[in-house]
């Protein structure tokens, strides 16, 4: 994977750069439940916290920058 996207799953990013774990927990994003990465892409996770595009594209940008 080049780029994280809004339309990354958690799964993609949890088992390819498991350093993001803990960046999206502190999100208030519980991207692993017992052990297993949660699905949906970032954005579908996102929506369901109400957050705003700009606050989407900006949480993509931060995990990109965190790579």
């Amino acid at each position: 994977m080049e780029e994280i996207t809004k339309d990354t799953t958690f799964k993609e990013i949890v088992e390819i750069y498991p350093i993001t774990i803990k960046f999206l927990q502190k999100q208030g994003f519980e991207c692993i439940v017992q052990g297993d990465p949660i699905w949906g892409t970032i954005e579908e996770a996102a929506k369901v916290k109400d957050c705003r595009d700009e606050e989407v594209d900006q949480l993509v940008i931060e995990l990109n920058n965190l790579l």
